[in-house]
């Protein structure tokens, strides 16, 4: 793979060097969008970038997309990695970060998202500059592609700097919203705790970061730093039962290496419970909000097995009624995510 030139021209306020930061761009049969992700990701005003495109063996053209760009703009510092078998999106993170990225921070941007804000990365860094923070989040908007309509999504409880162990628990009560693509972390950190991928244990992104800030620091960046596109072909519209019972095995996973980091036993048991309870409501909500109650009545008899307090809990919550009634109303759905969609 020939790797474009990264010199760190620019430097921090207290005169070191940049970080090179490493904007990973895993796509698969996203033709049609990956040269919008890639624009974004040069608009950036950060000057020390890698730009990695890594193909999970798409049949629709979108390398050849890749290649004519980087062919039509030779001094841009893109690279593109080519699968020759579909691995999937997890093992696509995975074996980016670990084989085919340099940079000291790392960022993903799917193939169909793209950034909004060109100074995120740069912000991001900047408040990233103490060695005990390991995750800079941002916010993010969800735009739809048929339309172009943008709707922000915001943190509003956040400080600057957050403990880590406070924002898990900020996390599993349901006052953090983030996507992949305006968070930036430390890539040593990820790798010294295995990210995305393990052959012998459970792993995701979500999960992944969760560990990661565990006894660390997350800087908090106030900016709508990019674009989820929703359309047609997006792999978490996909209602899945057995993919969200899978969940409570990712959040098992949390709990013990939280246990393994020296995080206290109630904690942890704290922990446990309300991600178990924001993942019972978000998977509950996604069957009403594609009109499958009976699923979602399913589903919630599953979530019994994993602890008895849920199903109950989640029933008698105004919140699920309220979602059942939005559900079974398209119109007053889109009213009311427009007005509340935010983390308090």
């Amino acid at each position: 793979m020939n790797r474009p030139c990264t010199t760190p021209v620019a430097a921090t306020p207290s005169g070191a060097a940049l970080p090179l930061v490493s904007v990973m761009i895993p796509v698969f049969n996203q033709a049609a969008y990956v040269e919008r992700a890639i624009r974004s990701a040069l608009a950036q005003d950060y000057p020390n970038l890698e730009i990695v495109v890594s193909d999970d063996a798409s049949s629709d053209g979108t390398p050849a997309v890749v290649e004519r760009f980087i062919l039509d703009n030779p001094r841009a510092p893109v690279v593109l990695v080519k699968s020759s078998v579909n691995r999937g999106i997890l093992r696509n993170y995975h074996d980016t970060l670990y084989a085919h990225i340099t940079g000291e921070w790392v960022i993903n941007l799917d193939g169909d998202d793209f950034f909004l804000d060109p100074g995120f990365i740069r912000r991001a860094v900047l408040a990233a500059a103490d060695e005990r923070i390991v995750l800079a989040l941002g916010n993010y908007c969800e735009y739809a592609q048929a339309t172009g309509e943008q709707l922000d999504i915001r943190n509003s409880a956040l400080a600057p700097v957050v403990d880590g162990n406070a924002f898990v628990t900020l996390f599993a009560k349901g006052g953090v919203v983030w996507n992949h693509n305006c968070i930036l972390y430390r890539r040593a950190a990820a790798l010294a705790i295995g990210f995305y991928w393990n052959e012998q244990g459970t792993r995701n992104d979500w999960e992944s970061f969760l560990r990661l800030v565990i006894n660390r620091r997350v800087a908090y960046v106030d900016s709508i730093a990019a674009a989820w596109v929703q359309h047609a072909h997006n792999e978490t519209a996909r209602l899945d039962q057995g993919k969200y019972m899978h969940n409570y095995t990712l959040i098992e996973g949390v709990c013990r290496f939280a246990l393994d980091q020296g995080i206290s036993g109630d904690l942890v048991d704290e922990w446990r419970y309300r991600l178990n309870l924001r993942e019972t409501r978000s998977s509950l909500f996604a069957f009403l909000k594609q009109g499958s109650p009976a699923d979602g009545i399913r589903f919630l008899r599953q979530a019994g097995t994993v602890d008895s307090r849920l199903p109950l809990r989640v029933a008698i919550s105004p919140e699920t009624w309220a979602r059942a009634l939005l559900g079974a109303s398209p119109g007053l759905h889109a009213w009311a995510k427009k007005h509340v969609r935010s983390a308090a």
